[in-house]
Formats: C-alpha cells, sequence, structure tokens
C-alpha cells in the first residue's frame, strides 16, 4: 500500500502557465512519498542485476509492436475516470511534488457520523457488492472528490516482458470533471539492450490524456498528445501547441460524476454483483475505523464483463481475447466511502504470437477540498484555455 503523508511544500500556481504540460512538474510524487513501483516483477529483476538475456528479433519486434497497440486503450479494464500511476526510472530523483494532498486515504467530514451496518447481510459476497455500490453512490454525491493512481501495464511473451507506468489524477466537484493520464515507458534492464532505444523514441506510447467535463456538459471533451519533448534530465513532457504537438481532440459519452445524473460513478467497467463476484473476504479494522474488501470476479460470466471485454479485444486486435484473472481489493471508511482501490487484471490476446497481459492499478482517495481546486492546476487551466473557457 502506498505510504501517504502530507506534502511538505504547499503548492503555488504558476503566475504565467504555459502550453507545456510536464509530467515532473505535475505527478512527480517520487517513491519518498509513494513507496515502490507496484510490479513486483519489476522490482525483484532489478535486485537480481542479472545481465540482460539475449532476445529473438521475432520476441523484439512483438514486443515493441504490442506495447503500441495495447497502450491505445490502456485504461481498458479500468473505465476512463481512473488509470493507474507508479514511480519509475525517469522519475526517481525528480524534485519533490509541488501539490498539497492532504487528504489522501483521510477519511471525509461529514455532517452525521453514523456507521455502517452489515448484519443484515448473509455472507462475504453480498456485503462485498453492497460496499461497493454504496461507495460509488457517495462518490456521486460527494462535494469534493480527488484521487491520485499509479499503476503498471505489463507485456510478457514467455519470461521476457515490457512495462509501461501510468501516472493520473482525477478531480471532481458537483460542477466540474478533470483527469489527466501520463503514460510513461518503464526501462526495465532486461529490454533495455534490444527494446529499450526503441521505446524511449516511440512516442505512441509516451503520451499525456485529458478529459474535461461541466454539469452543463453532453459529452466529455477528450485531448491527446504525444509526449514528444524532453526535458534536460530526459523526462518526456507533453507540448499541447499545436504546431509541435499536434494534439487530437474528440468528444467521447458523458460519464457520471455529480448527484444530478442518473446512475453512479463508475470506478471500473466490470460488473461487480454478488453473482458475479466468485469469492470475497470482507474484515473490519476497528483501530482505523474501514472495512478491507477482497474479492475475485468470475472472468467466465458473461455479466461480469459485459463492459469490459470490447475494450481489450479493441486494444489487442484480437477478437478472441480473454480475461483470466480479475482481483480486486479495495478499503472503505465505516462511514461508507471508498478510501483505496487496487485492481489486478490478466488477459491473453494472440498478436502473431499468443501473450499475456497484466494491468495493476492502485489509487487513493481525497474528498478534501483543498486537493480538489481544479482551477489551481496548471493542466486544467491550459486545457481550459484551449477550450476558450479562460482567456
Amino acid at each position: 500500500m502506498a505510504k501517504v503523508v502530507t506534502q511538505k511544500k504547499e503548492y503555488v500556481p504558476k503566475s504565467a502557465f504555459n502550453k507545456k504540460s510536464h509530467y515532473s512538474d505535475y505527478v512527480k510524487l517520487s517513491q519518498e512519498y509513494f513507496g515502490n513501483n507496484p510490479s513486483s516483477a519489476v522490482q525483484n529483476y532489478k535486485k537480481t542485476k542479472s545481465k540482460p538475456k539475449k532476445l529473438s528479433l521475432l520476441i523484439v519486434n512483438t514486443l515493441v509492436i504490442c506495447s503500441l497497440v495495447v497502450l491505445v486503450v490502456v485504461s481498458s479494464v479500468v473505465c476512463v475516470i481512473f488509470a493507474g500511476g507508479g514511480a519509475n526510472d525517469y522519475v526517481d530523483n525528480r524534485v519533490e511534488n509541488v501539490h498539497n494532498f492532504v487528504g489522501l486515504a483521510v477519511p471525509p467530514v461529514l455532517d452525521s457520523d453514523e456507521k455502517l451496518s452489515l448484519s443484515n447481510l448473509s455472507n462475504a459476497r453480498e456485503k462485498a457488492a453492497y460496499l461497493y455500490d454504496l461507495c460509488s453512490a457517495n462518490a456521486t454525491k460527494t462535494p469534493y472528490f480527488t484521487a491520485y493512481n499509479k499503476g503498471l501495464l505489463s507485456m510478457y511473451l514467455g519470461s521476457s516482458g515490457n512495462f509501461i507506468d501510468i501516472d493520473a489524477v482525477t478531480m471532481k466537484t458537483q460542477k466540474e470533471y478533470f483527469n489527466i493520464e501520463y503514460h510513461l515507458k518503464n526501462s526495465v534492464p532486461i529490454l533495455d539492450s534490444f527494446i529499450g532505444p526503441v521505446l524511449a523514441k516511440t512516442t505512441d506510447i509516451i503520451t499525456t490524456a485529458r478529459r474535461y467535463a461541466t454539469d452543463k456538459s453532453s459529452k466529455v471533451i477528450y485531448q491527446k498528445v504525444k509526449n514528444n519533448e524532453y526535458d534536460e534530465n530526459g523526462v518526456p513532457y507533453a507540448s499541447w501547441d499545436a504546431a509541435i504537438g499536434n494534439p487530437e481532440q474528440k468528444e467521447l459519452p458523458m460519464i457520471v460524476f455529480n448527484a444530478s445524473q442518473n446512475g453512479n460513478f463508475k470506478i471500473t467497467n466490470h460488473t461487480i454483483t454478488a453473482e458475479t463476484i466468485s469469492d470475497a473476504e470482507v474484515t473490519y479494522d476497528a483501530k482505523n475505523h474501514f472495512y478491507h474488501v477482497s474479492l475475485t470476479l468470475d472472468p467466465t460470466n458473461p455479466d461480469t464483463i459485459e463492459y469490459s471485454i470490447d475494450d481489450i479485444r479493441a486494444g489487442t486486435g484480437d477478437k478472441n481475447a480473454q480475461y483470466t484473472q480479475i482481483k480486486i481489493d479495495f478499503t472503505v471508511w465505516d462511514t461508507g466511502y471508498f478510501r483505496t482501490f487496487s485492481l489486478v487484471e490478466k488477459w491473453s490476446a494472440n498478436l502473431v504470437i499468443s501473450l499475456d497481459f497484466q494491468l495493476e492499478t492502485n489509487w487513493e482517495c481525497s474528498y478534501d477540498e483543498r486537493d480538489c481546486q481544479i482551477d489551481t492546476y496548471n493542466d486544467s487551466k491550459i486545457m481550459k484555455q484551449s477550450l476558450g473557457l479562460l482567456k
């Protein structure tokens, strides 16, 4: 679980922001704050200090192709509201984050301190489904919601792998929704001698995407740009200047993010009900006042993947791609609000040869107004300016 601390430096909005959306300037939450990369595979490899293996040309080409194809829909399993993010070799030694996330994994301040009761539910699967539904409804209604996310997309060919880091921040009020995602290559020694130099220069997989909507919107505005500029430390960043970055813009279906809309704020595109859960465990931490829910979804149940299977099939180009595992761990404040949410999904697809994929996402939630000052974030200002909402 990521370590949460109060940042040491207050956030000071830039008086003259430019058109650069800079990864290291925005979510440079280093390992000092958020621990190691969530991928145990990567960490374990780095500890072994083994010499790079000699990979065949087929493996090299296949993994490069897969990186390009899959990153088109890297949020395929987690809905567009959330992606993940993680520390990688590009950002390990960045300057500390200047944003003051004071409420991550801190309980919301509520008018009522009424506690949950699960006594009328007969088994762990029913309890898990109930807690998920309740938290999703409360996330819709809450006046302020911010989530910092870290994740890792892994692609395996036998024992050889390639890894992409995903960092994201989501903020929403009852009036506005803003999300930004950074997709960065994770430097893995086993591949650097072969694929690394190629991927480092492949801007198709080093992207920044952002989304914005208001309570008056009928669509979500989506913008994406290749991070085709590098700072003095080799950190890629997005240039939203049309003459340089040639950003993409389109409209996406509207999401539910406020209480005036029908439906609930979705955390994942998987369907979580007592019927789609194959196994679950719910425990209560009385000292820290939250429930811990660990569950496994049944990927063979059509209802489980009704809204998510098309995404991985489109992302891999394999119409027969299938999930092999879906595991979810989340914690819930005993007042009924999400505290943390972690997801591990595995699927297989055939891209010339059979490949295995894994997506890990880990995020922490804040209900603090200070973490949800959308207009104080440079990236949201840049986006609003591009839409003519700011002068």
